[in-house]
């Protein structure tokens, strides 16, 4: 699992240095984590991981105290969807979310930044 989270962070630190909007580089980080583009994360597919992936997003961006309204713009979705999306990410993929959680504290903190919702 170390190993995964140093290659994670080796990959993101080279292309996202800019941590000045924290929710595209969050966006980023999640895309990248799941393999799927940007365009495909907000799409309306629900095909493979995309799912999971808007769902973890959504989870982080209540963390950083937006609101599901706001994130459910993002991906035109309505917010009793994204209160359903954060729930099923909230139970089923904690595993995923300490790592991109620690891809993210690492990337900050060697910027001088500290991510305060990391748990």
């Amino acid at each position: 699992m170390i190993d995964k989270t140093k290659e994670y962070f080796q990959r993101f630190i080279v292309k996202y240095l800019d941590t000045h909007n924290r929710p595209l580089f969050i966006e980023k980080v999640v895309s990248e984590f799941y393999n799927v583009s940007i365009d495909d994360l907000r799409s309306k597919s629900r095909k493979g991981n995309l799912p999971i992936a808007r769902g973890v997003y959504a989870y982080l961006m209540k963390e950083e105290k937006q609101t599901l309204t706001s994130v459910s713009a993002l991906f035109n979705k309505n917010h009793a969807t994204m209160t359903h999306m954060v729930g099923v990410v909230s139970r089923e993929r904690q595993i995923d979310i300490k790592t991109i959680k620690t891809i993210i504290n690492n990337h900050l903190n060697s910027t001088n930044y500290e991510y305060n919702s990391i748990g």
